[in-house]
Formats: structure tokens, C-alpha cells, sequence
């Protein structure tokens, strides 16, 4: 987890504190931060008009 004072950066992988997460980076971002959020997801989640293009998600 990387925060400063203009960005809010998490990794979600809790399904449960997506809610919580998402809601907390609409506020950073309502007082003029940067929010970013990564959700990592498994290779067969990727849909193929993706994975044909040869786009390797981060």
C-alpha cells in the first residue's frame, strides 16, 4: 500500500472490503486526490477480445 498526500493507492483483493474501498477512494479523489485501485484477477477471467490482443493485464 502506497499513500501520500495526493494519492490513495490500494490492491483489492478481498471481495468483502470492495464496497468499503471503492467508497473511500470517491472521497480521496472528492477532495482533489488521486485514487487508484488494482484488482487482480485470475487468467481465465480475462475475456479473449483481451487476451488475443496480446495485453498482459498488470
Amino acid at each position: 500500500m502506497v499513500d501520500g498526500s495526493d494519492i490513495h493507492y490500494r490492491v483489492l483483493r478481498d471481495k468483502s472490503a470492495l464496497t468499503d474501498e471503492v467508497a473511500a477512494a470517491r472521497r480521496f479523489c472528492a477532495q482533489g486526490g488521486t485514487a487508484v485501485l488494482m484488482v487482480p484477477v485470475a487468467p481465465d477471467d480475462i475475456p479473449p477480445c483481451t487476451s488475443d490482443a496480446e495485453v498482459v493485464p498488470q
